[in-house]
């Protein structure tokens, strides 16, 4: 579940300590992220389709957006961190995957 507003998020789970001490900053940090690109989709092009990915073993997929012609991936990390897509993931997606 993402929320436009993480203070409603903060309060629902009784956290409004720093960012730099928090356990969840890279949740926060990939709900912002999430966030900022539905509202540029909607504002710019009316809207696309946006998914997620995980399978049984939780491998994932963070961010999916449906284009005309192929699906672009996201994994979203915060600082230097890189991650690359699953091998299932891979096997079964056009090659236009992308790590914010």
């Amino acid at each position: 579940m993402y929320f436009r507003d993480t203070e409603i998020r903060n309060a629902v789970i009784g956290d409004f300590s720093p960012l730099l001490i928090r356990q969840d900053s890279g949740r926060l940090w990939e709900n912002y992220i999430v966030s900022e690109r539905v509202k540029r989709s909607h504002n710019a092009y009316g809207g696309k389709g946006f998914y997620f990915w995980k399978t049984y073993d939780k491998q994932e997929i963070d961010l999916i957006e449906e284009h005309v012609n192929t699906p672009e991936a996201f994994e979203i990390k915060g600082g230097k961190k890189r991650r690359t897509h699953p091998p299932p993931f891979k096997r079964h997606t056009p090659e236009r995957h992308s790590t914010p």
